[in-house]
């Protein structure tokens, strides 16, 4: 009997392992093809993520994975199925005069559209019915990695495989870009560069991407840090904090350290204002947090704040230059920003579909009797991803999209207050600061809708959803089941 448990366990183990490197692996090569913003590079995405999807199913129908879920991912799979369902809702045929009252925005687009093609009208939510379909794929294919990674990534290895993953990721990608732009060479994804010279883009096209998924792997190598330091040796005075903050720089993590510094010497060349900004943002809220939960000690993340807010910045400027970007964060230059002229264009444009919303990914279609003269770009997304998702899905789209995000922000938090161990503790900070990062570059760009991005975010929605709040020590004083997720 206990031969065959040893067996099953390794067998469970083995499935667990293979599929978690396998979507680590689909999340590593979706930046590769220009950020997968291409439509053959989604169909990929699609096949890919519903192909791992089909193989963790059949791992939990011969039960090799687990299948128990706590209701907080209970609820948040429900919110998930929810997001689909209206998605696909927004596709469905609806009679003319009930479309008239219940969006006369989208009647009105529709009939307008029959009219110019000499066509009968076709009604439904969505006013551009080929990209919602579209989009609902997409859609489905984050939830397949979401899903995925609920059930395999749920040990101590898996869970560190996936973080530093990522912030390999992360770290290979500013390698390239930082190397490609001040070698001169420029070259991107499909060829040699034709926009963004001088700024780093690595594989994706659009520095402000680039910059985007540097912010999520700089996260989390922020929070595994501040967790070393908060479980390093106790200090009382400023000078056991310079002794700890110098062992953790030069002792306990000095390739974590190092893949921050490149990191952050990406996001500079970059010269992306926004990724700069809400990087940097992520870092002080992070040490605050940090702070806040060791007020009894706070001198180490004090000490580690100033570490890498003004050293590493001091070495980055030596070697890389801080001109360029200093630059373009002068005042003038923000105020003439064509993105600022668009926002009462999105103002309008949300108002004119409330409640409901245009379609999920038809705002390139939608917006151009919006645009106003002062705008002479033609755009296809709206720079601010939160005022997009209220215009393409309406009030019920961003309020489930809402609670996507806060449901697992609230086991981040639940973890760190009550874990002590590092590796849970630095991942549920780095995943917070690394959604709230992309959050705050999102009120100026349009990360979320860059498939390598919004892929990743997913898999750091389940990744702390995951997150066990309590020690396997406290779930077994509590009488809880042995089968539940080891720390």
């Amino acid at each position: 009997m206990a031969r065959h448990r040893g067996r099953e366990r390794t067998a469970s183990a083995l499935c667990t392992g293979v599929l978690a490197l396998l979507v680590i692996a689909l999340l590593l090569l979706l930046p590769l093809p220009g950020g997968s913003n291409r439509e053959w590079a989604v169909q990929l995405l699609v096949d890919g993520s519903a192909l791992l999807a089909l193989l963790a199913a059949v791992g939990l129908i011969v039960g090799l994975l687990p299948g128990r879920f706590d209701r907080l991912q209970v609820s948040t799979i429900m919110v998930w199925l929810l997001w689909l369902a209206w998605i696909a809702v927004q596709l469905l045929p609806i009679d003319a005069e009930q479309l008239r009252l219940l969006a006369p925005a989208a009647y009105a687009a529709h009939a307008a559209a029959a009219e110019w093609a000499g066509v009968p009208l076709h009604a439904s939510l969505s006013v551009d019915i080929e990209a919602t379909r579209a989009h609902l794929a997409e859609s489905a294919a984050y939830f397949c990695i979401f899903l995925t990674i609920l059930w395999c990534v749920r040990t101590p290895r898996t869970r560190g495989w996936l973080v530093h993953g990522l912030i390999l990721g992360a770290v290979v990608q500013a390698l390239l870009g930082a190397g490609m732009t001040l070698s001169g060479l420029e070259i991107g994804p499909f060829g040699r560069k034709t926009d963004y010279l001088g700024s780093a883009t690595g594989t994706f096209i659009n520095r402000n991407h680039f910059a985007g998924y540097l912010e999520i792997g700089g996260s989390l190598a922020v929070g595994l840090l501040l967790a070393r330091v908060a479980a390093a040796t106790r200090v009382t005075d400023w000078r056991g904090a310079v002794r700890a903050a110098i062992n953790l720089v030069l002792g306990h993590a000095p390739l974590l350290r190092i893949g921050l510094l490149v990191i952050v010497a990406g996001l500079v060349v970059s010269r992306s204002r926004m990724g700069n900004i809400a990087f940097f943002t992520a870092l002080s809220v992070g040490g605050v947090l940090f702070i806040l939960r060791n007020r009894g000690n706070p001198l180490r993340s004090l000490m580690f704040l100033v570490l890498v807010m003004v050293i590493d910045l001091a070495i980055v400027g030596s070697y890389v230059g801080l001109d360029a970007l200093r630059e373009r964060l002068q005042p003038q230059l923000l105020m003439a920003d064509q993105r600022l002229a668009t926002f009462p264009d999105l103002q309008r444009m949300a108002a004119h579909y409330l409640p409901l919303g245009s379609g999920l990914g038809s705002f390139a279609v939608a917006y151009p009797q919006f645009r106003s003269t002062s705008v002479f770009a033609s755009n296809e997304h709206a720079h601010n991803d939160p005022l997009q998702f209220l215009i393409e899905t309406g009030v019920p789209g961003v309020v489930l999209l809402a609670l996507l995000v806060a449901l697992p922000l609230a086991r981040a938090l639940q973890v760190m207050r009550q874990r002590r161990d590092p590796q849970v503790l630095g991942i549920a900070l780095g995943s917070a600061l690394a959604v709230f990062s992309i959050g705050v570059h999102g009120l100026a760009d349009f990360n979320l809708q860059i498939p390598a991005n919004a892929a990743t975010i997913s898999a750091l929605l389940a990744l702390m959803l995951g997150l066990p709040s309590e020690s396997r020590r406290q779930r077994r004083s509590a009488g809880e089941s042995a089968e539940q997720p080891p720390d």
